[in-house]
């Protein structure tokens, strides 16, 4: 939770939910979800990992999620 009591995001999925890689024009490469949560001033959770499909994502990735998030 941030310092406000508001909740986190979390990101769940493959390799553009992760955001790993090179850096691009200067900019650090980070994930959407990432970038989501320095907009709106929330701490976020990411359990993406590169190449993972819908099964992968419900049986590996949501069964880690802990906490409240938005």
């Amino acid at each position: 939770m941030s310092p406000a009591g508001e909740p986190g995001l979390v990101g769940l999925g493959d390799s553009i939910t992760n955001g790993e890689g090179a850096h691009a024009f200067g900019v650090p490469c980070r994930s959407w979800v990432e970038w989501l949560a320095r907009t709106v001033d929330r701490p976020v959770h990411n359990l993406a990992v590169d190449g993972a499909v819908c099964a992968e994502i419900a049986a590996r990735q949501l069964p880690r999620m802990r906490g409240r998030y938005a």
